[in-house]
């Protein structure tokens, strides 16, 4: 298995010969949420991203999902 760092790199340089291609930023918010879990912040700002790109419907109900996870873990425990 590749390192998630070694993806993150690959990712990051993907994203500059395709900055519209939101799977590429979905895989990005992805990797910050799963694999480095305490970069919500990072994660937020990747989704944000692609919902500025304006994916499908469906694609963009599965990023605002994950965008109120990401959310609803990184502000756990405040009220």
């Amino acid at each position: 298995l590749i390192s998630s760092g070694i993806v993150l790199e690959i990712l990051e340089e993907l994203k500059e010969y395709a900055p519209y291609e939101s799977s590429v930023f979905t895989l990005i918010g992805n990797i910050y949420i799963y694999k480095r879990r305490n970069m919500h912040e990072r994660a937020m700002f990747h989704y944000g991203i692609v919902l500025y790109l304006k994916p499908t419907a469906t694609y963009a109900a599965t990023i605002k999902s994950r965008w109120r996870e990401v959310f609803a873990s990184a502000y756990e425990g405040y009220t």
